[in-house]
């Protein structure tokens, strides 16, 4: 035998002392790998005597500087006048057109917009660190000199109502728009997205009024992560921020969310449809409640993922649809949790009974310690990719702030949702999944699925232009 031969030999011999894996070892994922450490940086904060709060972060990673301005009366406030305020702050200043603006932005290779959330409207940039100067010049422009141009003001106010139409096309935002509305009530929250008639209203003189109420330091918070020596930094923004006047802020009062006693079934007729989309979920909690975390766990099992609980049943098991997940949102002052699946319309029954069923499993039944174990090494092994950026820093520094968290939110937070346990789960659970306070919205073609809806309790029904049609009320055929 040669030596070439042996060696083949011995190789072949030696794959059959190897163990073979086991349909339980090919069918189970891989154990969690031990979770590295990730620190947060600790910001340097101060505040200028106008009440504008500034928070500093180092990091030599990249040559630039990114920053995060939280004005916080976002569209929680006014729907309307929150978002086109927001969008014409880039349109000119009495210093310089809107052209002009996007020019010094585009020639340095920055980046400069404004967004709108519930709680805040955001201006957004970064450039590098030799035009920090330039960065700095515009925010305080934009932020203090805005002229909302009339002109603008009118193609903005196009724009939006050709975004609502195309909007109210689309089965996803319906089903939102009337979730949102059914839990929140009269709360600001409920709002999706502006009226056509609110965006109707907006004139300039509104926008200036907005802007001058609410654009004062005392009602904002800046953070600037990137590669710098924060004396320096610091000096430049009290000479650019120190004289913008800080004035009252008035603040807007909001009924609460209505508590609700009972589940309730809400459809948007949307004649053809061949899917049906459903939203099912309930109001919560804000991201400062002690249960957030132990919550958030528990949505992760869930329908966090592929491998969670409604995508294996509604996908895998009962090929409902091509994805079924759960999710938490959280506001400044509530939240609420979703699960939410488009399905094909002969499938709507099924669905629903098994989304009632995996909620009931969630509420009554303790997690397995596979389930927590690989929900925890999820969310505490991806919170290392939300650090990835300078901006990434900005936001989450800005969720501290503007949520009212403790100063080492972040610093223990990975710490505390390894430390969730299979009891704080189904606490978390039996609090607030609740079958009396659940909200089921299906948005499909009503000729065929209101009967099924009809058999899981009293139904609402509405247009696609959000207008109520009728009640159905419980009958002979209520089944769930």
């Amino acid at each position: 035998m040669t030596r070439l031969m042996a060696t083949v030999l011995a190789f072949f011999l030696s794959l059959l002392l190897v163990p073979s894996a086991s349909a339980e070892d090919l069918n189970s994922p891989p154990r969690p790998l031990p979770v590295k450490k990730t620190p947060f940086p600790k910001p340097l904060e101060t505040t200028l005597k106008n009440g504008l709060q500034i928070l500093l972060i180092q990091s030599h990673k990249v040559p630039h500087i990114a920053f995060r301005m939280a004005i916080r009366s976002g569209r929680a406030m006014d729907p309307a006048l929150s978002e086109m305020t927001a969008d014409l702050l880039l349109e000119g200043t009495s210093r310089q057109k809107g052209e002009e603006i996007a020019e010094a932005v585009e020639s340095v290779g920055g980046a400069l917009s404004v967004s709108v959330e519930n709680d805040a409207v955001f201006i957004v940039g970064h450039f590098l660190n030799e035009h920090s100067d330039l960065a700095i010049s515009l925010l305080r422009d934009v932020l203090e000199n805005p002229v909302f141009p009339e002109e603008e003001l009118v193609k903005l106010k196009k724009r939006t109502l050709s975004l609502l139409a195309s909007k109210r096309s689309k089965p996803d935002f319906l089903a939102e728009e009337r979730f949102l509305k059914s839990i929140y009530g009269d709360h600001p929250y409920s709002i999706a997205s502006p009226s056509p008639e609110s965006v109707e209203k907006v004139d300039r003189e509104a926008v200036v009024r907005f802007h001058s109420t609410y654009f004062r330091p005392n009602n904002s918070i800046l953070v600037v992560v990137g590669d710098f020596q924060p004396t320096v930094i610091l000096s430049k923004l009290r000479k650019a921020f120190g004289t913008w006047k800080k004035a009252p802020i008035p603040s807007r009062a909001m009924q609460p969310p209505p508590l609700q006693a009972h589940r309730r079934i809400f459809l948007v007729d949307r004649p053809g449809s061949v899917q049906t989309a459903l939203h099912l979920g309930s109001l919560t909690i804000p991201r400062s409640h002690p249960d957030f975390v132990p919550l958030r766990v528990a949505m992760q099992i869930l329908g966090g993922s592929s491998s969670a609980r409604l995508f294996v049943n509604l996908r895998e098991r009962k090929s409902y649809t091509y994805g079924a997940y759960s999710s938490m949102t959280s506001f400044r002052d509530g939240g609420h949790y979703k699960a939410d699946a488009e399905v094909r319309t002969e499938v709507t029954e099924g669905a629903l009974k098994e989304f009632l069923k995996e909620l009931a499993e969630m509420r009554e039944a303790t997690v397995t310690p596979s389930e927590l174990s690989h929900a925890k090494a999820y969310l505490s092994g991806s919170f290392p990719l939300s650090l990835e950026t300078a901006l990434d820093i900005c936001r989450l520094v800005l969720i501290q702030k503007l949520n009212g968290l403790p100063g080492d939110y972040w610093q223990s937070y990975r710490n505390r949702i390894l430390g969730v346990t299979v009891a704080d789960v189904q606490r978390a659970a039996r609090k607030y999944i609740t079958p009396n306070g659940l909200t089921i919205v299906a948005v499909g073609d009503g000729k065929k699925i209101e009967g099924i809806l009809s058999q899981f309790g009293p139904l609402e029904v509405y247009d696609t232009s959000g207008k109520a049609v009728k009640s159905v009320g419980p009958g002979s055929t209520e089944k769930y």
